[in-house]
């Protein structure tokens, strides 16, 4: 009996050495299980922060393309617009908020709210793409181009509006068109004034015989009147071969607010008479031009006094000068090629049908007025290399632009080219 139990007790001894042996390998397995999982978890985790890095550098460099992007966008010359499938708009830029006026006030708004222009000759804006569309908006001459963008499966369009300022070029071509006219007209005028000169020498001639003859007692105020007539028509034709003859500018450098202060201060006694109210606004900086001052003076004197006959009695007369950039847009961190020159009124402004015609030599909307004094201007700042140009405001009144470019900022004066006579 004492023996079976020794021998169970050695099984039970036996069972539990194999247990416990068991127990440690198991328990050896785990740790190594976990040491296993310890690493794995470690590399997991290596990873993780790999992929976050990644990611991390990913997304700043997105940001960064985002932020390029966007200040590519803030800074281009031309205005952009994109508008979704309802024609509402989505994205504006800087150049175009500036261009339509209303700043940040465009969200949810349709593009022709915006640009009530682009609106003309019923085009549809979303479906139909333009190419230098051209309108006029706050002043400015603008020229759109537009194409549609498909996203996704295509069920989202979008429509790309760029838009840039062309008043300059519009200008441009405007005073190119005027200048081919002028040029006609020169040869033409020269050669008719003096078909016309060489008889009237004659006229005058044989009238002032005839009051000297005796005998009639009318003959004496007949020739009167004849070389009154004569003397008229002469005069006209002066003012003809004035138009004719470009004068060659004498230049050296000219600082605008200089000119327009020497203009005013003999302008000022007839300002005065006619109670016209002055507001003056000077560029700042050094506007300085190449040019011949006392034409440019003459210029100046002309456009004042036409503002001043054009007004009743206590209108308002305005003068700015301003430095502009390419394209008509305001300096920008010394980005200036022009200054402008403004003259307004608040007469009747000019007639709409009229615009385009009043720099044509002998138009005038002016009773007894001879028509050559635009004309004149015209040639003075072509000669300048400069433009001129003429607009109606709203609500009455005419504003006179005139763009010159600045002098060079280094090497002193330069010398205009001789200007060709026709």
């Amino acid at each position: 009996m004492e023996e079976k139990r020794e021998q169970a007790a050695d099984r039970e001894a036996t069972w539990l050495k194999r247990s416990f042996e068991d127990f440690n390998i198991a328990t050896e397995r785990m740790q190594e299980a976990f040491v296993g999982l310890e690493q794995r978890f470690k590399l997991i985790n290596l990873e993780l922060e790999q992929k976050n890095r990644e990611l991390e550098r990913v997304l700043d460099e997105k940001e960064k393309i985002r932020s390029y992007l966007e200040t590519i966008l803030e800074n281009l010359t031309s205005g952009v617009v994109v508008t979704g499938s309802d024609g509402r708009i989505r994205l504006m830029n800087g150049r175009a908020e500036k261009f339509s006026g209303r700043g940040e006030k465009w969200h949810e708004m349709l593009i022709g709210e915006i640009f009530p222009g682009l609106e003309n000759d019923g085009i549809n804006l979303s479906v139909e793409p333009l190419q230098a569309f051209r309108f006029r908006e706050n002043g400015r001459m603008l020229e759109v181009s537009s194409s549609i963008m498909k996203q996704g499966n295509g069920s989202d369009v979008e429509t790309i509006f760029v838009i840039r300022d062309v008043t300059r070029l519009a200008r441009l071509e405007e005073m190119e068109k005027r200048s081919e006219k002028f040029a006609a007209l020169e040869e033409m005028a020269a050669t008719i004034a003096h078909e016309i000169r060489n008889p009237l020498g004659g006229i005058e001639l044989f009238a002032s015989l005839l009051m000297k003859e005796p005998g009639n007692e009318r003959s004496p105020d007949r020739a009167y009147e004849i070389i009154k007539a004569v003397k008229h028509v002469n005069n006209r034709i002066s003012n003809l071969l004035l138009f004719t003859k470009r004068p060659q500018p004498l230049t050296k450098k000219v600082h605008i607010n200089h000119l327009v202060e020497e203009v005013l201060s003999f302008a000022a006694p007839i300002i005065e008479n006619e109670r016209i109210s002055l507001s003056v606004e000077y560029a700042e900086g050094e506007p300085w031009i190449t040019g011949d001052s006392e034409l440019l003076k003459q210029v100046l004197l002309n456009l004042i006094l036409n503002a001043l006959q054009a007004m009743p009695r206590e209108g308002r007369l305005g003068l700015e000068t301003r430095l502009i950039a390419s394209g008509g847009a305001a300096e920008q961190d010394g980005n200036a090629r022009d200054v402008e020159l403004i003259v307004t009124d608040t007469g009747e402004g000019i007639p709409s049908e009229s615009v385009k015609r009043i720099f044509d030599p002998f138009f005038t909307t002016r009773e007894g007025g001879v028509g050559l004094g635009l004309a004149i201007v015209h040639n003075i700042i072509d000669m300048h290399g400069g433009l001129v140009a003429a607009e109606r405001r709203d609500g009455g009144g005419t504003v006179m632009a005139i763009t010159l470019p600045l002098a060079e900022p280094a090497g002193g004066p330069h010398e205009m080219p001789p200007p060709q006579v026709e």
